[in-house]
């Protein structure tokens, strides 16, 4: 029996992905001056087309485009603030050259200094209430209303901040739908790990058996499976592949076409109460 629904966010209910990629993309611009075609940021994720602008003072090692950077973010999504930087810094060799601001920001790890020039350009985008309406998956809002219509218990579970959170809510409407909501302050370890599923069943008081999760990456699934739950996957351009390759479940469980999601739900529900 199905008695809770747990929706992840990002990518889910709104197309945060997309926007969180674009603000990784102009914090490497800026702390690589020259080697980043700026100018593409507004076109990345569906197109994932760009320039690499290379310039002879230029102080980073890094040759990095715009759709390198979205093609590193695509393959991070659903993980930690700290893993998504580490792979950013990783793959673009920001290491030496991020190691000069830890005395300017006062930290120790040089990923952070990608998070502290990211972070505020992500914080103006999120300024836009617009914007984030317009960039609601209106399938898988629509499979929230039926959820709260057939009198299903609702929760968001999310790695993002509780503050961009609450945010992102109340800009499409959606602040009283969750009667829990759980996010990446609330656990020592993000997804895959199942702690946050786990945390989310027991603040429903709902065993993790009964419990559906709604997820768009292969973290997700992972996390989801691993506490116990059942999962149907709603891929997006950022996902879709790497969800695929991963083969986590039943290709029955898996909605590449967003009309196909209502039925999908339909036979989970029906299998899950017989």
């Amino acid at each position: 029996m199905i008695r809770a629904v747990i929706f992840d966010l990002d990518d889910v209910i709104v197309k945060t992905e997309h926007l969180k990629a674009i603000s990784y993309a102009r914090a490497i611009s800026q702390l690589c001056p020259g080697k980043f075609d700026q100018k593409t940021v507004e076109t990345a994720y569906d197109e994932f087309v760009g320039q690499t602008v290379s310039r002879e003072d230029d102080q980073c090692s890094c040759m990095v485009s715009e759709p390198d950077v979205m093609e590193t973010y695509r393959e991070m999504v659903g993980r930690s603030r700290r893993d998504m930087a580490t792979a950013m810094v990783n793959r673009f060799d920001l290491e030496p050259f991020l190691l000069s601001y830890t005395g300017q920001y006062g930290i120790s790890e040089p990923w952070q200094a990608l998070i502290k020039v990211r972070m505020p350009i992500y914080e103006t985008i999120l300024e836009d209430p617009e914007l984030l309406r317009d960039s609601q998956w209106s399938h898988n809002v629509a499979l929230l209303h039926v959820v709260k219509k057939n009198k299903l218990r609702a929760a968001l579970a999310t790695m993002s901040e509780r503050r961009h959170v609450l945010k992102i809510l109340a800009a499409i409407g959606l602040t009283d739908s969750f009667e829990c909501i759980v996010t990446g302050e609330d656990v020592n370890q993000g997804k895959p790990d199942p702690e946050i599923y786990r945390l989310v069943s027991q603040q429903l008081k709902v065993p993790p058996s009964e419990c559906l999760v709604i997820e768009d990456s292969p973290s997700g699934i992972r996390a989801g499976l691993s506490a116990g739950m059942r999962v149907i996957a709603v891929t997006t351009p950022f996902s879709r592949d790497k969800v695929h390759a991963a083969d986590l479940l039943d290709n029955k469980w898996v909605v590449d076409e967003p009309s196909l999601l209502l039925d999908v739900f339909d036979t989970m529900i029906q299998e899950a109460n017989i």
